[in-house]
């Protein structure tokens, strides 16, 4: 008859963090164990049991999904700013050729609608600026108390404003098609605004997004007032 003893456990307890620092300090366990690592088992996200090896590998599979998404976002982004890298060189080529206000508001007018397929754009020109145009008049604008008050913020960031707008800033902007623009541009011409502003209006609302990139479009901006600037009184 066996006089086998039944083994004797210690009465200490061991904790979940005891467990996951000794895994940690000894990361090959598994390695000579590889039955055990078969056996176990962890609860899946549909409340099936699963091996640890195979939730490892849907866990990897999750990580690399996720960084593909990531790395063409901003694939994306770069081919975005590649394509405005171009058209601020054909805006550059055409401001060239142009011989006064009228002749670049005409210019602003054909290439953001071509180039940025944009439904509706705006050039204000501030009437302090003594601009001379003969064919715009409707661009020259007051820079009053309200119009200050309302783009405050804009002025004195300097820089374009990219993706949905206030409702009050698109009444200003766009008048009876504000209620259309679903997303907007609008760039400052000049330092925080002095020579005016360009609006650039689509009824997409994601067409122009806050991660746009800005870089570009504030060359673009500087661009532009500097053409203004030879024929501003």
């Amino acid at each position: 008859m066996s006089t086998q003893k039944k083994p004797e456990y210690s009465s200490f307890t061991i904790s979940d963090k005891d467990v996951v620092e000794y895994l940690e300090q000894n990361p090959d366990f598994f390695m000579q164990r590889g039955d055990t690592l078969l056996k176990m088992r962890i609860a899946h996200t549909n409340g099936d049991a699963v091996s640890l090896l195979q939730y490892q590998t849907e866990r990897l599979r999750e990580q690399n999904n996720n960084l593909h998404a990531k790395l063409m976002d901003l694939v994306n982004v770069a081919r975005e700013n590649d394509r405005l890298n171009e058209r601020i060189h054909r805006l550059t080529l055409a401001l060239f050729k142009t011989h006064n206000i009228d002749d670049i508001i005409d210019v602003l007018h054909e290439l953001f609608q071509k180039e940025f397929h944009a439904q509706w754009v705006q050039v204000y020109l501030f009437s302090h600026n003594n601009v001379d145009t003969i064919k715009h008049q409707n661009c020259i604008i007051n820079k009053d108390e309200q119009l200050s008050a309302h783009f405050e913020n804009f002025f004195k960031a300097n820089r374009p404003l990219c993706g949905r707008l206030k409702k009050q800033q698109l009444e200003i902007l766009f008048g009876e098609h504000a209620e259309q623009v679903g997303s907007a541009v609008l760039l400052p011409l000049g330092s925080h605004g002095k020579i005016g502003m360009i609006a650039i209006g689509s009824n997409d609302g994601h067409r122009f997004h806050s991660s746009m990139g800005t870089i570009y479009l504030n060359q673009m901006a500087e661009i532009i007032s500097q053409a203004l600037k030879h024929h501003l009184n």
